[in-house]
């Protein structure tokens, strides 16, 4: 009985887009400098003063490339399909419970993947390239099989540890051979915050843990 199925609708979103391009814009999260992400593609953004003119340049960028981005999706839900039955089998070799989402999929027009777990979604940069969206849907779709899992174990932590655990437990994962598959040619990298604990956490990945002792070693490490 197949115990894990991901359902993901791909539609765009462009005022959650734009609202976090703005939230972003000028802050360094978890060691990761966002003006440096949003630069890359639009400069311009830096050149106004006041918010509503950056509002105006990126509706109209999202107007002049609306077929561009229509077409990029279709070609990410593709990419999500070709991996989709492997990806929920390789899951059910760790997760011992039912997982059954449904998560919607946006289209960013900035090379950012935020995710929002509470509202069961997740953005990917409309301009990466095919393997980069294809890491990117792996990572964040782990992202929320693990949430899952603490949830149904009543593991309540912190907002800070919560979220230094679930890349954490992202970067072990992805970098097991099984799953290098998948995302290979490309390679699981985390924030700057979480790499500098890089060498504890390959000693983590090389032990066999099931998934309760690995996120207790996890925490444990963090804490």
């Amino acid at each position: 009985m197949k115990r894990i199925n991901l359902e993901l609708e791909f539609k765009q979103n462009r005022e959650k887009d734009i609202a976090n391009i703005l939230k972003y814009k000028n802050k360094t999260l978890h060691g990761l400098e966002y003006r440096k992400i949003i630069e890359r593609l639009h400069p311009k953004v830096y050149s106004y003063e006041h918010d509503e003119d950056i509002i105006n340049y990126l509706n109209n960028y999202y107007e002049e490339n609306q077929t561009s981005i229509i077409s990029d999706m279709k070609e990410t839900e593709l990419i999500w399909n070709t991996i989709k039955e492997d990806f929920e089998k390789k899951l059910e070799l760790i997760f011992p419970e039912v997982i059954s989402l449904k998560i919607d999929v946006n289209p960013s027009i900035i090379n950012n993947n935020p995710i929002f777990l509470e509202e069961q979604r997740f953005m990917y940069g409309f301009n990466l390239k095919t393997e980069e969206k294809r890491l990117v849907i792996v990572h964040e779709l782990l992202h929320f099989a693990f949430r899952e899992f603490l949830n149904k174990e009543n593991i309540v932590l912190s907002e800070e540890l919560f979220w230094k655990v679930l890349e954490s437990f992202n970067y072990i994962i992805l970098n097991k051979s099984e799953f290098k598959e998948l995302i290979s040619p490309l390679e699981e990298k985390s924030y700057p915050d979480i790499m500098k604990r890089e060498s504890e956490l390959k000693l983590i990945k090389n032990q066999n843990l099931n998934i309760v002792e690995l996120s207790n070693k996890i925490k444990n490490m963090w804490r």
